[in-house]
């Protein structure tokens, strides 16, 4: 199974040919245009894609072979929480999915970047235990940016773990969190200022399914965005 999570910076369909050709199972895309009722300028079709968004730009799941995507709880988890898609998917494999792009609440804390994961999974850990549970997606969130007195980063690394889900990144590579060498964002697009802020948990049962995982190279992608892809491939099932 081949999963990705990427923040295209807008404007998906004319970059949609770069994830088509990877053939995702799934892809997660964050900064994405309403993609529901629109037919790809490619010879290559999704099997089944769902998009989402309070003023059009959010987040599209698709998938490029036999899996379809079941989107759940809109209403809470993208419009309360202002997170992301939860959803089951069900095809060769059945798991659950959330899908993520967090971002600034200056005004609730609670949902304020990554305190909004943090809130989902205080609420939604039953939820994740039901079954294979994979969380993904732009989390803007690296435990450099845990302050002294405040560590959401961490806590929200806790949570997972108590839920049963680890970083696919961090058990691929054996780094540590705050000490990867490979980074998922290029601030304004220049390659002095990287971080590593797009994540994949996955249950800790299939860490040792990881076939391989691939982050974009600057080279490769900073003309199209200022994120690289996350490229997770799982032997699953």
């Amino acid at each position: 199974m081949k999963i990705l999570t990427w923040n295209c910076n807008k404007g998906f369909r004319n970059k949609v040919k770069l994830i088509s050709e990877l053939n995702p199972d799934i892809a997660v895309i964050q900064e994405c245009e309403n993609i529901n009722n629109i037919l790809f300028e490619d010879t290559k079709q999704p099997y089944y894609k769902f998009h989402y968004a309070l003023n059009n730009i959010g987040i599209g799941i698709l998938s490029y072979t036999n899996y379809m995507i079941k989107p759940i709880n809109i209403d809470d988890t993208y419009v309360k929480l202002d997170l992301g898609i939860q959803c089951n998917i069900e095809g060769p494999v059945n798991f659950q999915l959330l899908g993520l792009w967090t971002g600034p609440h200056k005004n609730d804390e609670s949902i304020h970047y990554v305190n909004s994961v943090i809130t989902f999974l205080e609420k939604y850990g039953d939820w994740v235990k039901r079954n294979n549970t994979i969380i993904l997606g732009d989390f803007n969130s690296n435990a450099t940016y845990d302050l002294k007195n405040k560590k959401p980063h961490q806590r929200m690394i806790n949570l997972m773990d108590e839920l049963g889900l680890c970083s696919a990144y961090h058990e691929f590579f054996h780094e540590e969190q705050g000490k990867e060498t490979q980074p998922t964002f290029f601030m304004y697009r220049k390659n002095e200022s990287t971080q590593h802020i797009d994540h994949i948990f996955i249950p800790k049962s299939l860490k040792n399914n990881i076939k391989n995982i691939i982050i974009g190279k600057y080279d490769n992608w900073s003309k199209y965005s200022d994120h690289a892809p996350f490229i997770l491939e799982l032997d699953y099932p």
